[in-house]
């Protein structure tokens, strides 16, 4: 069964606060954005650069330029 629930929070950057933020299974592990658009994109195109949008150093204090969550760009 699938629940749609709206999630609000102010948040500052995307790693360890967005809701969104996880870890794929590795090796490694990598960051990925499991957001809905973002997955969306991804199994549409099948390119793993459409899903692992998170790096370093911009995710430690601020969000990716693809963030999803970002709708002024």
């Amino acid at each position: 069964m699938e629940v749609k629930v709206t999630y609000t929070k102010t948040i500052s950057r995307c790693y360890g606060q967005c809701p969104y933020f996880d870890l794929d299974g590795g090796p490694g592990p990598v960051m990925i954005c499991t957001h809905p658009e973002t997955i969306k994109k991804f199994k549409k195109s099948n390119d793993l650069n459409d899903a692992y949008i998170i790096s370093h150093p911009k995710c430690d204090n601020g969000f990716p330029e693809k963030c999803p969550l970002i709708k002024d760009k």
